[in-house]
């Protein structure tokens, strides 16, 4: 529901992956309506030197016993949780990295 511009939907599902499916039917319906704000951003993927990525690379502790860690391959970089799998990440920025919106088949 949107407050101000009294727009809304609601989306009940008796999946596994309940969410999953709920954000792309929400996205859907906004897509249609022209509701601003539902949709993932674009963004330009940019070249960065390795040795700026390199300075990214390593462990972090982000729960109680969850870790993420950042690493490297090839020049690229990659992310990966104790609880996920491991994911490309996209530099959009020389400080900001992003994921590609994964699309369930």
């Amino acid at each position: 529901w949107h407050k101000t511009d009294g727009y809304g939907a609601v989306i009940v599902s008796n999946s596994s992956n309940g969410l999953e499916l709920e954000r792309e039917i929400f996205r859907s319906i906004a897509n249609v309506y022209g509701w601003k704000g539902y949709l993932p951003q674009q963004y330009e993927i940019m070249e960065v030197k390795r040795e700026l990525l390199e300075k990214y690379a390593g462990r972090y502790l982000i729960g109680s016993d969850n870790v993420l860690t950042i690493s490297l391959d090839d020049n690229v970089m990659y992310m990966q949780t104790s609880e996920t799998d491991r994911v490309k990440l996209f530099p959009v920025a020389h400080d900001k990295f992003v994921l590609k919106e994964k699309k369930e088949n």
